[in-house]
C-alpha cells in the first residue's frame, strides 16, 4: 500500500572517544537533522550543543583517553564523526 509519505531512515555512527567511556553516537536524517548521543543524552548539531557534549565527556576522568585530553583533538574527531554521519545519510 502507498500511502505517499516518505520514508525518514536515520544514519547512526559511533566512536569511542575516550577509553573507558560510553562511545558518542552521531546520527543524521537525510543530512540535515544532526545530533550526537552520549550517555542517554541528545545534543544537538550546533556549537552550543558541541560545548556540551565536549563537557558531559570530561575525557580527562577516563582510564586513559583515547587521544589525550586535547579539547582541540576531541572537537576535531567529535565533527569528523558528525561530517561522515552526514555524508552517509545523505547517500540513502
Amino acid at each position: 500500500m502507498n500511502t505517499g509519505c516518505d520514508q525518514v531512515t536515520e544514519e547512526c555512527s559511533s566512536d569511542e572517544i575516550c577509553t573507558g567511556k560510553d562511545p558518542v553516537t552521531s546520527c543524521c536524517t537525510d543530512g540535515s537533522a544532526c545530533v550526537w548521543k552520549y550517555n542517554g543524552v541528545e545534543y544537538p548539531d550546533t556549537d552550543q550543543g558541541l560545548a556540551d557534549l565536549k563537557a558531559a565527556l570530561d575525557c580527562s576522568t577516563a582510564k586513559s583517553a583515547t587521544v589525550g585530553c586535547d579539547i582541540d583533538e576531541i572537537e576535531m574527531r567529535l565533527q569528523e564523526l558528525m561530517e561522515n554521519t552526514r555524508a552517509a545519510s545523505m547517500r540513502k
